[in-house]
């Protein structure tokens, strides 16, 4: 270790010729820490092997998560691992809050579509009123017509607008 006005270095060590020990180029280089800042305090050193896309995947994102250094996050991600693996459900390793959430979010959406689907039934039985009360159908044509509609409805995958009912009625 080199100490410069109080800040100590630490250089990264390796051997050359891609043998133990080297690291890619963005892990190599001085590490740097204040006196009194503890950053190696109850920590230890050892040699990590990882593919190289995998360095570069940390070296992406780990100041996304908020950490100081690639150390901090690789921590961060064994600890995660960690607990992912000694969870005895693994269904129970999200907290409970976020599963609680999710079904309300889930819950609050198939309330809303119960109740528009309600609202469409009553405006869909006031029209079948109407038509029934000023038309003239008998059964038969009333089977037939309830067929070609099911067709109908199949074809347009369920978007049926007015004007494509007047469309398919002028034939």
């Amino acid at each position: 270790m080199k100490t410069v006005a109080g800040v100590g270095y630490v250089l990264n060590a390796g051997i050359a010729g891609g043998k133990q020990g080297v690291w890619p180029v963005p892990w190599q280089g001085l590490c740097r820490f204040g006196k009194g800042e503890g950053m190696f305090e109850n920590k230890r050193k050892f040699p990590l092997w990882v593919r190289p896309e995998t360095l570069e995947k940390v070296e992406k994102i780990y100041r996304e998560d908020d950490c100081r250094s690639r150390s901090e996050f690789i921590e961060k991600a064994i600890e995660f691992y960690y607990g992912y693996l000694t969870s005895r459900d693994k269904g129970s390793y999200l907290p409970s809050v976020v599963t609680s959430t999710l079904k309300s979010i889930v819950a609050e959406g198939g309330n809303r579509q119960d109740r528009m689907l309600f609202k469409l039934a009553v405006e869909l039985a006031i029209l079948q009123n109407l038509m029934a009360a000023s038309q003239e159908i008998d059964p038969l044509s009333m089977e037939r017509l309830r067929g070609e509609c099911v067709k109908e409805v199949k074809r347009l995958n369920g978007s049926l607008s007015f004007e494509d009912a007047m469309e398919w009625q002028k034939g």
